[in-house]
């Protein structure tokens, strides 16, 4: 048996290896699987891509929903896209949620902290602090053609308009009207020009520039609503126009809903005007805006007890805030109580001296 096994050994040469074959089947496994793979991955992409595009897009024309949404859905693939984060910052950010835009923000620095840097310098001007305004303009004058300069004038025009600096913005208004390259950027500058008129005391002016802006760009929800708050005061009927045509496109969403209560009040049209605003207001017991206008309804109907009662429960909310406090001047004067009248003019008064 020893020799045998000492024959069998003999018989195999020196240091040669088993072959083992593999089954054919599994290459082609391997390889559907790969593709497979690379499909469901690939076909991902794509449909994030798009929803990112239609995001930007919606966001420009003021559909500020409409892009959130599209950006959760692009999220929901990609949390980590970086330059999907910041533009769902932009639109939280415009849509006065402020929370979820530094959410947002603090996510996206993990992959761009420059651009999240440059984002938040351009939240606080977009708000009015405007101290590196003039810096940026400087920079932007000799680079106009830089996609990036669209952005930073933007920022820059909105806040000099919030903050009335009116200088600043008409300077930045002319570098945009320098980079006009398609219907919305000139929308755009018609709806600036419109607001910048109108902080200077041209409301005629205004309008023409506003109704202009939303016949170039029917589309932009923010426009339409700004020419119709403008209207308010100088045209309740048009303005109504535009309101439900707003409603209608977006119905529920309530800075529309205010705005039409206040155009039904203008009007004189106190149930419809009422009917909105409770329901705003069972919606959310802390609606400010809701409050103010429902004091503003009983006012009008001369229910002074009623009036002063929606803002007495706005001032608990905000005391400093200037309109409850033009109301609660108003009701009370009316109601016979001019020393309580005074007493909140002169809070009035020290609020504009602080300011």
């Amino acid at each position: 048996m020893a020799k045998a096994r000492r024959k069998s050994k003999a018989q195999t040469p020196s240091g040669q290896r088993v072959r083992r074959t593999i089954p054919g089947w599994i290459p082609v496994v391997v390889t559907v699987a790969v593709c497979l793979a690379i499909t469901w991955y690939g076909g991902r992409y794509v449909l994030a891509s798009r929803w990112k595009s239609q995001a930007e897009l919606a966001l420009r024309w003021g559909r500020i929903k409409e892009s959130r949404g599209h950006l959760n859905r692009c999220l929901n693939l990609f949390p980590n896209d970086g330059s999907a984060l910041l533009i769902a910052a932009r639109a939280a950010e415009r849509d006065h949620d402020a929370a979820s835009a530094n959410r947002f923000l603090e996510r996206a620095a993990l992959t761009l902290p420059d651009d999240v840097a440059l984002e938040r310098t351009l939240f606080r001007m977009r708000q009015g602090d405007l101290g590196d305004a003039a810096g940026m303009l400087d920079g932007i004058e000799s680079q106009l053609d830089d996609p990036q300069s669209s952005i930073i004038l933007d920022a820059i025009i909105e806040g000099a308009l919030q903050s009335s600096q009116t200088a600043i913005a008409e300077r930045a208004l002319s570098f945009w009207d320098k980079t006009l390259k398609d219907d919305w950027a000139v929308a755009q500058a018609l709806a600036w020009k419109g607001e910048l008129a109108f902080r200077q005391g041209m409301p005629d002016v205004a309008l023409q520039q506003l109704r202009a802006a939303v016949n170039a760009a029917p589309a932009n929800d923010q426009t339409r609503l700004r020419l119709a708050e403008v209207l308010l005061q100088y045209g309740p009927q048009e303005a109504k126009t535009h309101l439900e045509y707003l409603d209608k496109k977006s119905p529920e969403q309530r800075e529309i809903q205010i705005r039409l209560a206040s155009c039904h009040r203008e009007l004189g049209e106190y149930d419809e005007a009422t009917t909105i605003l409770d329901e705003l207001l069972q919606k959310s017991d802390r609606d400010l805006a809701a409050m103010i206008e429902r004091g503003r309804v009983a006012l009008d109907l001369q229910d002074l007890h009623e009036a002063e009662r929606w803002f007495r429960r706005a001032e608990a909310l905000a005391p400093d805030h200037r309109e409850v406090i033009l109301g609660l001047v108003r009701c009370l004067q009316l109601a016979g109580k001019p020393s309580d009248a005074q007493t909140y003019r002169n809070k009035m008064a020290q609020l504009d001296a602080n300011n």
